[in-house]
């Protein structure tokens, strides 16, 4: 994720601390909801996608929001000192985001 994030401009990666309950993928038009269970691996895991606007895909983005905002920068030495301990992504769990292309 790192290397892909250097090599396009206006993605940002950032570590957050919570527990790893779902994931978040919001575009333009819809969000896509992991739901993730302790016991299972996440490929089993059910996504639910919900179209864009809608109070579901709102809520998405309040919740992709919330975690950006209490989450810290990425640096190149978290990611080398992850990557000394055994980890990709050092303390806590990477999340990105990506402004859309200009024009």
């Amino acid at each position: 994720m790192t290397q892909a994030s250097r090599e396009r401009p206006g993605t940002e990666l950032r570590h957050y601390d919570v527990p790893h309950t779902c994931r978040v993928v919001a575009t333009d038009r819809a969000a896509y909801i992991t739901f993730y269970d302790r016991f299972a691996h996440g490929s089993h895991a059910p996504c639910l996608r919900v179209r864009a606007p809608g109070p579901l895909y709102d809520a998405a983005l309040q919740f992709f929001s919330a975690m950006w905002s209490g989450s810290t920068p990425l640096t190149h030495a978290a990611t080398v000192a992850g990557a000394a301990r055994g980890t990709c992504h050092g303390r806590g769990r990477p999340i990105s985001r990506a402004q859309p292309p200009a024009g």
